[in-house]
């Protein structure tokens, strides 16, 4: 989303306006608070810029300043790396025009925190927005006042720019009844996939799509969230190390399991890998989990490499993953006309097999960019 029409800017300076004369309790404010320090990070893909502090009056000239010496990457952003604990919401709003101005990607990174103001706003500005493995997403309800209540004028103000930067207006809303004033609620990676609060590159706005998951749990238990399982199978890109992937998943939107994933190597062009994200078992090593594979693409079925499998780590040690080369045969017809690709994993002498299977068609754009910008350069 990120691109404001005029009529946005306007109403985006009145929100400020507004954000301004609202009383609010922020996380990590207070006097021996400092206002955020900006650091230009070199890194294998290019610059970066890293934000460390609390939000305060001036953060957002100071942004403009130095946004330039960011590099324009591959997907079309600029890198904005957040780790704050918030600060004014006034200034976090400000902060926001800036981010949509040069086209950043927002990050909370591993080991990083992005919480109050920072996750309300600051965060869910970037054109593409990212939780990574590690990572720490928090939000609560504005307040004010003492006792603390919640401050309702600035709540709408937050749920109305989350849906003006292409969320769920529901999804931010909800935080204003489902969590009691200075209750913070945190997301790991994973949790703001189940959130809709991530969104990869060239994913598009999610405020048509019906409310997250989590949130369906939330409201209606367990029942409401199988309500809400079916993927889209759409295809997304995203940076790892020096190049992009793209993936799909298969088995809903916000589930890792089932997740399939098609990158090249730098030392390999004109060959494709694929990565499965299965179930882990306890008690077996994934590395002889699975002793073959085939892949069908519409009516050519291929014979993939041995496997390297390996345990997920972090949040991720309830994966296996699965990675394999596809012959270099099926590369051209992969990224030019095959419609659907079906995976099978099998172990020698079992009839057990597990299967996966997707539409291409709807993601040759995203998989021609990820076989245009190998890993491991």
């Amino acid at each position: 989303m990120g691109s404001f029409s005029k009529t946005f800017r306007n109403r985006f300076s009145t929100q400020i306006a507004m954000a301004a004369l609202v009383s609010v309790f922020v996380a990590g404010s207070g006097p021996a608070a400092h206002a955020l320090e900006f650091e230009i990070e070199a890194r294998a893909y290019g610059s970066v810029i890293v934000a460390n502090g609390v939000i305060e009056s001036g953060d957002a000239d100071r942004l403009s300043a130095i946004a330039k010496q960011a590099d324009v990457l591959p997907h079309g952003f600029r890198i904005l790396s957040l780790n704050s604990k918030g600060g004014s919401v006034a200034e976090a709003l400000r902060l926001a025009q800036i981010i949509d101005q040069f086209r950043f990607q927002t990050l909370v990174e591993d080991g990083a925190v992005c919480a109050s103001a920072c996750g309300s706003v600051v965060f869910i500005s970037g054109d593409s927005h990212l939780v990574r493995e590690g990572g720490a997403l928090g939000m609560h309800t504005c307040y004010s006042g003492e006792p603390l209540v919640a401050n309702q004028t600035c709540n709408e103000i937050m749920a109305q720019h989350a849906m003006e930067q292409g969320l769920n207006h529901g999804d931010i809303a909800a935080f204003t009844v489902l969590v009691p004033p200075k209750q913070m609620v945190w997301f790991s990676a994973e949790d703001a996939d189940c959130w809709g609060l991530n969104r990869y590159p060239d994913q598009g706005p999610t405020t048509s799509e019906p409310i997250s998951p989590c949130l369906l749990e939330a409201l209606f238990g367990a029942l409401g969230r199988s309500r809400h399982l079916e993927p889209s199978f759409q295809w997304r890109n995203d940076q790892y190390k020096t190049g992009y992937v793209a993936f799909v998943r298969t088995q809903g939107d916000h589930i890792k399991y089932g997740q399939i994933t098609l990158f090249c190597r730098e030392k390999a062009r004109g060959r494709i890998s694929v990565l499965m994200a299965v179930a882990a078992v306890d008690g077996v090593d994934p590395d002889t989990a699975v002793e073959f594979a085939t892949v069908a693409f519409d009516d050519d079925t291929y014979t993939l490499d041995r496997l390297a499998g390996t345990l997920g780590s972090g949040e991720d040690e309830k994966f296996f993953y699965f990675i394999m080369k596809l012959p270099r045969e099926a590369t051209n017809p992969l990224l030019t006309r095959y419609e659907t690709m079906k995976i099978i994993l099998g172990r020698s002498g079992s009839s057990e097999t597990l299967s996966l299977s997707t539409p291409l068609s709807n993601g040759r754009k995203e998989i021609l960019f990820a076989a245009n910008h190998c890993i491991d350069r």
